[in-house]
C-alpha cells in the first residue's frame, strides 16, 4: 500500500510540474477542527480544536485550472469521555494533501484530491494528566485521506483564503479497547500568503 501511495505521489507531482505554465508558492496555518471516529465521543463538543502550519505550492495550467500541493505539520485527535473521566488523544503529522483546483467563480476554487498523512507522534491524556505515548497502540505510520473543500484567493494581496474537509480511509488502531475501524475526520481552515 505503502508502495502504491508513493508511486500516485511521484506521478501526480510529475505530472504536475511537466505542464504547468506558471508555479508559486507560499505560507499557509490555521485551525483544525478534528476527531477520531468510532474512538470514544459523537457530539460536536467532542471534536479536538488545534492548528497546522506549513508550505503550500500551487501550479497553474490555464485560467482554470491548477493543482496545489501543501506541506503541513498538523495536530488532530480527539477529546471524550470514558465513563465520567475525560480523554484526549492527540495525533501528529506530516499532512501533504495533493489537489486538483477548479477556479468556478471569479477567484473562488474548489479542489479535491487525496491526503497522505505520516505520524509522528501518538499521546494521550486522561483526567486533564500529562500526555502519555500511545505509539505501540496506533498500527499505522500513514493514514490516507480522500479531501476536498473552497479557497478564495487575493491575488493583489499574495492573500488566500481555504476551508478543507479530509475523511481518513486508514484504520489507526488495533487494540480491544477500540473494536471498531477508527478514522480521522479533519475540517482545516487556512489563511496563507503567496510569494
Amino acid at each position: 500500500m505503502k508502495k502504491l501511495l508513493v508511486s500516485f505521489a511521484v506521478f501526480f507531482c510529475v505530472s504536475i510540474i511537466a505542464t504547468a505554465q506558471e508555479f508559486s508558492y507560499g505560507l499557509l496555518g490555521g485551525v483544525n477542527i478534528s476527531k477520531i471516529n468510532n474512538v470514544g465521543g459523537s457530539e460536536l463538543e467532542d471534536n479536538a480544536v488545534s492548528f497546522h502550519a506549513g508550505l503550500n505550492g500551487l501550479f497553474t495550467f490555464d485560467d482554470r485550472w491548477s493543482a496545489e500541493t501543501s506541506i503541513l505539520y498538523s495536530r488532530e485527535g480527539e477529546t471524550f469521555e470514558i465513563g465520567n473521566t475525560e480523554s484526549e488523544i492527540n495525533l501528529d503529522f506530516i499532512n501533504i494533501p495533493l489537489h486538483v483546483r477548479y477556479r468556478v467563480w471569479n477567484n473562488l476554487t474548489v479542489h479535491a484530491g487525496p491526503q497522505v498523512g505520516f505520524l509522528l507522534n501518538a499521546t494521550q491524556s486522561v483526567a486533564g494528566g500529562n500526555e502519555v505515548d500511545i505509539d505501540d497502540e496506533v498500527t499505522v505510520d500513514s493514514n490516507l485521506s480522500v479531501s476536498l473543500g473552497l479557497g478564495y484567493d487575493f491575488p493583489e494581496l499574495g492573500l488566500f483564503l481555504k476551508v478543507n474537509f479530509a475523511e481518513g480511509v486508514t484504520d489507526l488502531f488495533d487494540n480491544e479497547e477500540f473494536k471498531n475501524d477508527e478514522y480521522t475526520r479533519l475540517v482545516r481552515f487556512s489563511v496563507g500568503y503567496r510569494f
